[in-house]
């Protein structure tokens, strides 16, 4: 289509996001000679207007080729002879001709810009990268790809180590463009894994107690507000435990609490705490035993056993047996006061009750299943109370008659006991002759276990045997006496 106008070339730019170009169009001026070639700049979605003002027939061309006012993508108006581009495409770069003026549209393809944090992210943030143009393209659509969110808004929460070197692009389309506009950013998360696990020791707990475990977890670079990416997982005995565990603190140090109420023999056992940051990551572990003391009943509510008879055996249990309730034994030790152990069984013997006995200690120490080797065993001591004995009365008959001289004389001496005493034990007897102890020719029969006689034999009796015979007795330490005086025939004097 031709149009008759002077020669003037005018070209006039604004914003594409304006839906009547013909309404918001504000010309600018720019006077072009026949031989002036001039380049300009556009972006997607420009509303563009070219003026031509020419004497004679004008006919509008882009790259050679005529522009048709059928098409609706140009508008040529025949009163100023416009050429009006509602939105500019990428296909609308080139060379537009009035007659002998020309100018040529550069289309520009406009930026991506993304905005918002995406490199040394912390573990438990929360992102949001936006990504837009500049300029702006009207009804384009912005998403980004390898993302859930169907917009221009890419939000990461909680960031996790397992997004470190992800990729994600961000696509814009638009039917002014030719192809689609892509950037792509790389996510950095900072490297963040478990420095060191320690459980609190723990002590020996009794029956009913509460247990608080507390394990302290310090990490290498603090992680939050989300922490669900610190993992921490409980143990008994290698069985994992899920139930009253609670996880507190921030930055970089935590604490799980695993919490047992009213404790109870089967709590007994190893604690495990292991920690990591959920991803490829080092999981690092500290254990502690739990002990419960209390388990075993022993046989006796008195710590001391008493009236033990001297002579006889004595046997003592440790544990009863009966009252285990299905806990198992795992060793028993019988400890005398020199820490040695004499017993390995769970009744200790004492073969022969003895005086030196009296007052003695035994520990005895029983270690259960239930609880870790390393927990100390259950014990208790005894102390054993020997029955008080000794010797009530000593007998001589009052007088001996007149001996003759190489007679065999046989002197009795009956030693009655306040208690029975078994046949480990006898009384001491000690047989003097005018204050000289006599250490032989003496003989001890037990008539009853109360009732003793003591016999000094004198196979052939001799003048210098005449005196007063004393008869001394006891059990430990505590001895009685009692003497006779023996004359024998044939001395001037006679010892009365």
């Amino acid at each position: 289509m031709e149009y008759r106008f002077s020669s003037l070339l005018i070209i006039v730019l604004i914003a594409a996001t304006l839906s009547n170009c013909a309404e918001v169009c504000f010309n600018t001026t720019i006077p072009l000679k026949r031989s002036y070639n001039n380049l300009t700049t556009v972006f997607p979605g420009d509303c563009v207007i070219l003026h031509c003002t020419l004497n004679d027939t004008v006919q509008w061309e882009l790259n050679g080729t005529d522009i048709s006012n059928d098409d609706t993508h140009y508008n040529i108006n025949a009163t100023s002879g416009t050429l009006t581009i509602q939105e500019v495409r990428s296909t609308d770069t080139g060379n537009y001709t009035c007659g002998s003026g020309s100018i040529s549209l550069i289309f520009q393809i406009p930026d991506i810009i993304v905005t918002g944090q995406y490199t040394d992210l912390t573990v438990g943030s929360s992102v949001s990268i936006i990504c837009t143009t500049m300029p702006s393209i009207s009804n384009s659509v912005i998403k980004w790809h390898s993302s859930s969110f169907n917009s221009n808004e890419l939000i990461i929460d909680p960031v996790m180590l397992s997004h470190n070197n992800n990729t994600f692009t961000c696509v814009v389309s638009s039917d002014l463009l030719a192809i689609n506009l892509t950037k792509s950013i790389t996510i950095s998360v900072l490297d963040t894994s478990v420095s060191s696990v320690t459980v609190q020791s723990l002590s020996s707990y009794v029956i009913g107690d509460d247990v608080s475990i507390v394990c302290t977890i310090s990490l290498t670079n603090a992680i939050g507000p989300d922490v669900s990416s610190l993992v921490v997982n409980w143990f008994k005995n290698n069985k994992m435990i899920t139930d009253n565990i609670i996880i507190s603190g921030l930055s970089s140090t935590f604490n799980s609490i695993l919490t047992l109420t009213a404790v109870s023999p089967t709590d007994a056992g190893v604690y495990t705490c292991n920690a990591s940051i959920n991803g490829p990551n080092l999981v690092l572990s500290d254990s502690k035993p739990l002990c419960v003391k209390g388990l075993v009943t022993f046989n006796q509510d008195n710590d001391s056993f008493t009236d033990l008879s001297l002579g006889y055996n004595a046997t003592i249990q440790c544990v009863n047996s009966s009252s285990l309730n299905g806990i198992t034994i795992r060793s028993i030790h019988w400890i005398d006061s020199d820490g040695s152990i004499i017993s390995n069984n769970n009744t200790l013997i004492l073969p022969n009750v003895v005086p030196s006995l009296n007052n003695a200690k035994y520990t005895c120490t029983a270690e259960v299943n239930t609880n870790p080797a390393i927990c100390l065993p259950d014990n208790k001591t005894i102390t054993i109370d020997t029955k008080k004995t000794y010797v009530t009365s000593i007998i001589i008959p009052s007088r001996l008659p007149f001996l003759l001289i190489n007679s065999a004389v046989n002197i009795e001496c009956f030693i009655v006991l306040n208690t029975p005493v078994g046949p480990g034990i006898q009384p001491n007897v000690a047989w003097y002759h005018n204050m000289t102890e006599i250490t032989h020719y003496s003989l001890l029969i037990r008539d009853f276990d109360i009732l003793f006689t003591s016999i000094l034999i004198i196979d052939s009796i001799q003048v210098s045997d005449a005196g007063v015979y004393h008869c001394s007795a006891g059990i430990d330490s505590n001895v009685t006496t009692n003497n006779i005086n023996v004359c024998v025939t044939g001395l001037q004097h006679y010892h009365q």
